[in-house]
């Protein structure tokens, strides 16, 4: 566990975040639980997450710590939704939860396609 905000973990939790969006996706909150009911991203009744719970939520289990690098992943996940906020994209009507997914593994091929570079 670290502090440390590398880029493979930045692309690890960006990751993470597609896979909880995957298996719930919400709006309005940072996560819900089963009946619906607001939580925090980490709480382990959450079963649905924001794009920004998700990834609050992933960056936790990576590092074991919380906000190791929110900036650098939400700059990540913002180049791919083209500069939006992602709390008022993800909110947006029309939203999917594939959309949100699809966003954050785009954003994580990106970082590593920088590291290879």
């Amino acid at each position: 566990m670290t502090n440390e905000s590398t880029p493979a973990m930045i692309a690890k939790a960006c990751w993470r975040a597609a896979e909880l969006v995957e298996q719930g996706h919400c709006k309005g909150a940072f996560a819900k639980t089963a009946s619906g009911v607001a939580t925090t991203p980490c709480n382990q009744n959450a079963v649905a997450w924001c794009a920004e719970g998700a990834y609050f939520r992933a960056e936790r289990e990576v590092s074991g710590v919380s906000a190791f690098a929110w900036e650098r992943g939400r700059d990540a996940l913002r180049a791919v939704i083209r500069g939006r906020w992602p709390t008022d994209w993800n909110g947006a009507p029309e939203r999917t939860a594939d959309e949100v997914a699809a966003a954050f593994r785009l954003a994580a091929e990106r970082i590593e396609a920088m590291r290879a570079t």
